[in-house]
């Protein structure tokens, strides 16, 4: 008799541990699923920051340009010839 109840107890132990297994596999799952995740997520922003980059690295060099060029006015005469 105390086999039986010492086997059924072995039995229940080894059924938690299977579960605790089965929960254990499961949130690893989820957990691997969140970290491919945050990877695409993390590599679609790198690409959108790289983007903006050159979008800075353009709009500051026409700047430059357009700061760094002489101001000339032009003024007209009354018959249409420039004057500088």
């Amino acid at each position: 008799m105390s086999e039986a109840i010492s086997s059924r107890k072995q039995a229940e132990n080894t059924f938690r541990q299977a579960e605790n297994t089965s929960r254990q596999a499961d949130y690893a799952a989820r957990q691997a699923d969140s970290t491919a995740e945050q990877a695409q997520a993390g590599a679609e922003q790198a690409a959108e920051t790289a983007r903006q980059g050159k979008t800075i690295l353009v709009f500051t060099v026409v700047t430059i340009i357009f700061v760094c060029m002489p101001t000339r006015t032009f003024r007209t005469s009354r018959d249409g010839r420039v004057n500088n």
